[in-house]
């Protein structure tokens, strides 16, 4: 089978690596001249789930974004066959966010 994959950020890239992994032929087409110029570039330096809802009282955006996280990592080690331990990662930093008021 052959998959064309359209896009080169990070999630068509992990779609890719994980296709051709499963045995198709992947084509993976992106319209800048190298891969990972457009949000997965200026995303802050990382790799995230998306946004967060704080609206969200049951939590289940919450325990979504864990147990991604939680399973990102083993999916990293397969595509890349490498020690992701060993691979650079940008420092910790703190946000800022302001106190949110509610009116009715």
């Amino acid at each position: 089978m052959r998959i064309a994959v359209i896009g080169g950020g990070i999630q068509e890239i992990c779609i890719a690596l994980e296709l051709a992994r499963r045995g198709a032929k992947v084509d993976l087409f992106e319209s800048r001249e190298a891969l990972m110029l457009g949000a997965s570039r200026h995303n802050e330096g990382k790799i995230h789930l998306s946004y967060v809802y704080a609206n969200d009282a049951g939590f289940a955006t919450a325990r979504l974004m864990a147990e991604g996280a939680f399973s990102f990592a083993s999916l990293l080690k397969r595509w890349l066959e490498h020690d992701i331990n060993q691979i650079q990662i940008s420092r910790p930093f703190y946000y800022a966010v302001h106190r949110v008021v509610c009116f009715p």
